[in-house]
């Protein structure tokens, strides 16, 4: 698998509106960078892109939307690979709790 052409910040820069106004695409970028990070192995980056938007989803959208939950299992799940069992349950318990 070929490396994106463009880094992250460069992406999500780009994307942002007039304004700037955070747009779904934008928030959606980093989740989308997360898993691409993490199919390959690279936990710490994807971790980083997990967390950019579980934190932008629940700001942006609020904190019990089916986006912002979403986000916050993927980035308990990566905190599993990466063997921090206890930030992983307390996201896990998180996203099941609403």
């Amino acid at each position: 698998m070929t490396p994106p052409p463009l880094s992250v910040s460069v992406l999500l820069s780009g994307v942002r509106g007039y304004l700037g106004l955070i747009t779904q695409a934008q928030l959606r970028l980093p989740a989308n960078f997360a898993i691409w990070y993490s199919e390959q192995g690279k936990y710490g980056e994807a971790a980083t892109l997990c967390r950019r938007a579980f934190d932008g989803r629940k700001d942006k959208l609020g904190p019990d939307l089916p986006e912002s939950l979403a986000s916050a299992n993927n980035l308990a799940s990566l905190k599993c690979k990466r063997g921090q069992y206890d930030e992983a349950a307390a996201l896990y318990r998180y996203a099941l709790a609403s």
